[in-house]
């Protein structure tokens, strides 16, 4: 379990120092957008683009695309909501603590420690888009680790604490 515990930590510690300083294509907004263009006339059009205010699919879009696909984006060069099934992308991440492999996948990271004191630990996150949440798989556990209600992201803790954000 202390395994566990600092493999999420230095999980979150690699995604803070990922989290500067990018950008991307935003597309998770592109697409919802282009997708409201095709749902009928004028306005049919701007009734759902009034639906998707309401119920903020449109505010909530570009945070998500910010937060984590333009991130990866930034990175990798991939977005993961382009990937088609079977894509790939992997790039090594150099930190203080030693060499990283980051695969991604459609819905799916995995990390593996290339050296340094964790050498050969490996752990996923994987996007069940049934349930909306973000699943740790580690040492042949699975743990939720984020969820997404509507325009709120349920974050939970190794210690079991939850935090609630809104988007």
């Amino acid at each position: 379990m202390k395994s566990l515990r600092k493999s999420i930590i230095l999980s979150l510690l690699l995604v803070t120092i990922l989290l500067s300083g990018c950008y991307g294509n935003f597309n998770l907004t592109r697409k919802i957008y282009n997708w409201n263009g095709t749902v009928g006339d004028k306005y049919i059009q701007s009734a759902v683009g009034w639906g998707m205010v309401i119920i903020p699919i449109y505010m909530t879009a570009p945070l998500i695309d910010a937060a984590f696909f333009n991130l990866v984006e930034f990175w990798t060069g991939d977005n993961p909501l382009t990937m088609k099934i079977g894509e790939i992308d992997s790039r090594i991440i150099t930190t203080k603590e030693g060499r990283y492999e980051l695969t991604a996948s459609q819905n799916r990271f995995d990390l593996v420690a290339l050296d340094g004191e964790n050498i050969g630990d490996y752990m996923s996150f994987v996007f069940n888009s049934q349930d909306q949440e973000w699943i740790l798989e580690k040492d042949g556990e699975s743990k939720v680790v984020a969820k997404f209600h509507g325009e709120t992201v349920e974050l939970i803790y190794p210690s079991g604490k939850t935090e609630f954000y809104k988007m």
